[in-house]
């Protein structure tokens, strides 16, 4: 992602993944691992039903703060996920 580290000490992190090019439904909504609170390193396990559908998904990091405050990441574009079938 390049940037500044976020501090992310008392924040929650949530992994969101969405169709290409849609908004609603949500396919994926679920809790992220903070794995580095001062550096701002996250990381989602994928469950099998995440994947289970083929197609072109876009995700996002949600992160609630301590204080309230929301903010997602990626900033500038979503992250692009493909799942391709299995034959």
């Amino acid at each position: 992602m390049g940037g500044n580290p976020v501090n992310l000490t008392g924040a929650s992190v949530q992994f969101r993944m969405v169709a290409f090019g849609t908004l609603t439904p949500l396919i994926v909504n679920s809790a992220a691992v903070v794995t580095d609170t001062l550096g701002g390193g996250v990381q989602y396990e994928w469950q099998s039903a995440d994947t289970e559908t083929a197609g072109v998904y876009d995700a996002l990091f949600k992160v609630t703060f301590g204080d309230g405050t929301i903010e997602t990441f990626i900033n500038s574009e979503n992250i692009r996920v493909h799942i391709v079938p299995t034959f």
